[in-house]
């Protein structure tokens, strides 16, 4: 069975990650159809290899060296071949490293995920205890999967790097792509059916100069070489499983969240990441980048115009209404890809967009505001059209005003009950911290690693990353 086919039928969602490019001229937003070309076409490749990309003008030089104003994922080309199995990849956690890292796409910022102990397989198919990977993880650059999601790639025998150094995010690897597999995710297990598990394709790779590993050509080989059964077992176990019924007492209740099924040999599984994936175009890039930055600063001369105003009690509730409808999926995609905040040093902009992506982020998550109990309420599910108001209603000025410090107060709800939700990092303090500055919000799915021992657990002043509480939304 080609499982792969499950994310063609439950993941082609490149049409919903739509890549809407807005051109906004003075102090209007309009739409050029010119550029309305949505990211949902398949990057097809030719037989022989997968489109060498130029770097885009934040490279310095072709080695790949990037200013400090680069971004790890859209900086950098591929330079990916079916012929050979080559592939450049960034590397997120190293081989053996206590904490998980990941990027926030928005900002292009690295930051400490988890923190990795000692637990059991909660699949109970690994009777040995789980610890730290022994592979590295990382992403494709450029690359979306089918879920959207940069292409995540783990690859065996690659150079140690101290998993404190963070100089990795600046510069790509070559690493020969072997094979592939599904990782299935399962938010309330149990999954009955496949199409309740949410899959993503995984490219395994090996450092190609790495002298354990030269002439080995396949996949099937590899799980030979290797210890398959513990690196599945860390696949299934490091991103934490579902924790909302465990019984601490009993040591029983935990549910798990992920899984591993499949198995794709080399050239197939690249060609199926390429195929089922989208592949950023450089003019791509930066045509969204200025677009955004137009997008960003029209709503932001808008605010202030609102602001300066009087007498508008329904004046900017139906702006924001209209705004949301037409230009609400430009604006998501703009906070998904290019990020709000990035790089922003007026803090009043950065509350600002900070508030507006929560109300984007809630609204996602399922929820509509209901201007007359000053709440975010679930969306029905037959409601197809987009709409930020519960039952049709209209707000006044100061209902939508208390629509962003609830939305605020709705993701900490929701992230305190393990819930799919986000959280807001300013910056990413404690131990093994990148100890960047993010001011952005990161999507979290609730799921935690179970430790056997309780002294290795993150603490609470490790763990602690929430909205400033001395921050509200100022008025308009």
């Amino acid at each position: 069975m080609d499982y792969f086919e499950q994310i063609c039928q439950l993941k082609r969602r490149l049409s919903a990650i739509t890549i809407v490019f807005v051109l906004l001229y003075g102090a209007g937003c309009t739409t050029s159809k010119s550029v309305l070309k949505k990211i949902t076409r398949r990057v097809k490749g030719e037989e022989s290899s997968v489109q060498d990309m130029p770097t885009w003008s934040e490279v310095k030089n072709k080695e790949g060296k990037m200013s400090e104003t680069g971004h790890p994922f859209f900086s950098f080309a591929p330079r990916g071949s079916l012929e050979t199995g080559l592939i450049h990849y960034m590397a997120t956690t190293p081989v053996g490293s206590p904490y998980r890292y990941d990027l926030h796409l928005g900002t292009g910022v690295p930051y400490r995920a988890k923190r990795y102990c000692k637990q059991k397989d909660v699949w109970e198919a690994q009777k040995s205890s789980i610890t730290r990977p022994i592979y590295s993880e990382g992403f494709v650059p450029r690359l979306l999967d089918s879920t959207g999601r940069p292409q995540k790639i783990i690859v065996f025998g690659s150079p140690p790097n101290h998993p404190l150094d963070f100089d990795r995010f600046q510069s790509t690897r070559p690493v020969k792509v072997l094979g592939g597999f599904l990782e299935q995710y399962c938010r309330r297990y149990p999954c009955t059916k496949n199409k309740t598990w949410e899959s993503r394709l995984v490219l395994v790779a090996v450092d190609p100069i790495n002298k354990d590993f030269l002439g080995l050509q396949t996949f099937k080989k590899l799980k030979k070489t290797i210890n398959w059964r513990y690196a599945k077992s860390f696949l299934e176990n490091s991103q934490g499983r579902t924790l909302s019924f465990y019984d601490k007492v009993n040591e029983k209740g935990d549910l798990p969240a992920f899984r591993v099924i499949g198995h794709f040999e080399g050239k197939e599984a690249l060609k199926k990441a390429f195929k089922a994936g989208y592949l950023f175009k450089e003019k791509e890039i930066i045509l969204m980048k200025n677009s955004c930055e137009k997008l960003y600063g029209h709503l932001w001369s808008v605010a202030k115009h609102f602001k300066k105003s009087k007498n508008i009690e329904k004046t900017f509730s139906s702006f924001f209404d209209n705004f949301f409808t037409n230009y609400g999926k430009s604006y998501e995609t703009c906070s998904r890809f290019m990020g709000s905040t990035r790089r922003v040093k007026n803090m009043g902009k950065v509350w600002f967009y900070s508030f507006m992506d929560a109300v984007f982020h809630v609204y996602k998550l399922g929820y509509v505001y209901d201007c007359s109990k000053r709440v975010w309420v679930r969306k029905s599910k037959e409601s197809k059209v987009r709409k930020l108001f519960a039952n049709g209603d209209s707000c006044k000025n100061g209902n939508l005003n208390d629509a962003f410090d609830a939305a605020v107060t709705t993701l900490g709800i929701l992230k305190s009950n393990n819930d799919h939700s986000y959280f807001y990092k300013t910056y990413d303090f404690g131990p093994g911290g990148t100890h960047q500055r993010l001011y952005s919000w990161i999507y979290d799915t609730g799921k935690e690693i179970l430790c056997v021992n309780e002294d290795e657990k993150m603490s609470v002043e490790d763990t602690r990353s929430s909205f400033p509480n001395d921050v509200r939304w100022r008025p308009l």
